[in-house]
């Protein structure tokens, strides 16, 4: 079975411009890849493909040798966690609410998500946020309680979207 992505000859077009054009790729695990381009490259679009958020016109995406858009949610959150551009919103919710949420494929107690998630603010240095509300945060900061939102997933792939954004280099 294969444990990676894959695009095979995927096209995605939106408002009547082709992103992608007859892409194909493989991702196998273990694998570091970057990708770089200009704004508007569709790097994104890629990401989003390979995530079954966006739908190619043609061709097809693949996580772990099933068809990405026929997975139920929880098993595409076990496979694969995504970190985007502009993660989280400036909302009333705290840290430690936003990535215990992330826990949801995880049939275990609230108390076990909450315990988890704390432990997984502290791995990005984020644990001084968790009973802070998203709005009173910097950029800086939701960018690292965004990055404990993937990590808490504990999927074997992580697709991050400009993950360095609003950092200081420190993190």
């Amino acid at each position: 079975m294969n444990t990676g992505l894959k695009l095979e000859a995927v096209t995605v077009t939106a408002g009547g411009r082709v992103l992608l054009d007859n892409v194909s790729l493989a991702i196998d695990p273990g694998d570091f890849v970057v990708l770089v381009g200009p704004n508007g490259a569709g790097k994104t679009t890629l990401l989003r493909t390979l995530l079954g958020t966006e739908r190619p016109a043609a061709g097809n995406a693949y996580v772990q040798g099933q068809l990405v858009h026929r997975l139920p949610s929880r098993a595409r959150a076990a496979a694969v966690a995504w970190l985007p551009q502009d993660p989280l919103p400036a909302d009333a919710l705290t840290a430690l609410d936003v990535v215990t949420a992330a826990r949801y494929r995880f049939h275990e107690t609230v108390r076990c998500s909450r315990a988890s998630a704390l432990r997984t603010l502290a791995q990005v240095e984020a644990h001084p946020y968790a009973d802070r509300a998203l709005q009173a945060l910097s950029g800086g900061e939701r960018q690292r309680v965004a990055l404990a939102v993937a990590h808490a997933q504990e999927a074997p792939m992580l697709l991050l979207d400009e993950p360095a954004s609003h950092l200081v280099p420190a993190h």
